[in-house]
């Protein structure tokens, strides 16, 4: 694309910055990956039929949701997955007992904006009320046939001492013998 010269430095400060410039090349990658695979598949389609017809699990992703910014990257990942697959899509926030309503507010504000976001990219959300993380996230996952778990990393452990206190993504793993876990690094995503 050509710019003119006062559109140039414009674009120049402003768009053709590191992260943008990673984010357009991911995308440009995922498509093309993406155009292969179509390809492929439009070539052999008596193989698609057969495999269609003896692969009868369909894949559901979880997402988990939490009040944190990587929430919003997260939710993007999963969904990009989920449509590649042409899987289900759930969003799961976990809330202590007594419930959502309970939560401080500006935590609950930024749990039900990230809610919102997936319910804006059509994916189907949950607010499962329970102490444990990552008992009601794998009983939920169990439960719905659910084939994968997307989590965030969280940013800083909360106690050096390893075993102290397991991580939710130490926990879920264990839990969930039969299902892939996938622990999404922080991007640094805006809030949608």
């Amino acid at each position: 694309m050509v710019y003119a010269p006062e559109k140039a430095q414009r674009a120049k400060e402003n768009f053709f910055k590191e992260p943008t410039l990673a984010a357009l090349r991911e995308m440009a990658l995922r498509q093309t990956a993406h155009e292969v695979d179509l390809r492929q598949v439009t070539g052999d389609r008596a193989d698609q039929a057969e495999s269609a017809a003896t692969s009868q699990e369909k894949e559901r992703i979880l997402i988990h949701v939490t009040d944190s910014p990587s929430a919003v990257g997260l939710i993007r990942r999963g969904r990009r997955v989920a449509d590649y697959l042409r899987a289900d899509c759930f969003a799961v926030a976990v809330v202590p007992h007594p419930g959502f309503a309970s939560l401080p507010g500006e935590q609950r504000d930024a749990l039900e904006r990230h809610l919102d976001f997936a319910r804006k990219l059509h994916i189907d959300t949950r607010i499962l009320d329970a102490e444990d993380a990552a008992e009601a996230l794998v009983g939920f996952a169990q439960t719905n046939a659910v084939t994968q778990i997307f989590l965030t990393k969280p940013r800083k452990p909360r106690c050096r001492l390893f075993g102290a206190k397991q991580l939710l993504a130490m926990q879920v793993t264990r839990a969930a013998r039969n299902i892939q876990v996938t622990v999404v690094a922080d991007r640094q995503s805006p809030s949608p």
